[in-house]
């Protein structure tokens, strides 16, 4: 996947100018969540999300524009 997304994420300040593409994630700075780019079902459809980072089975809190999906 070529899609690609400007991000601004915190560490202790806010950095601009970053890109994340599929496969990679930002993890919170208390390393419980994720964010990036995730599949659920539907294989042609991509979106933005944010998870829990240390559970078995991936638990998703919050998606960026449902409809319609990055892809």
């Amino acid at each position: 996947m070529d899609t690609k997304i400007l991000l601004c994420y915190a560490l202790r300040f806010l950095l601009c100018c970053t890109f994340i593409a599929w496969g990679q994630t930002i993890t919170s700075q208390s390393g419980t969540f994720e964010l990036g780019f995730y599949k659920p079902g539907i294989p042609q459809n991509y979106y933005i999300g944010i998870w829990y980072k240390n559970l078995t089975i991936k638990t998703v809190v919050w998606v960026a524009n449902k409809k319609p999906p990055v892809s």
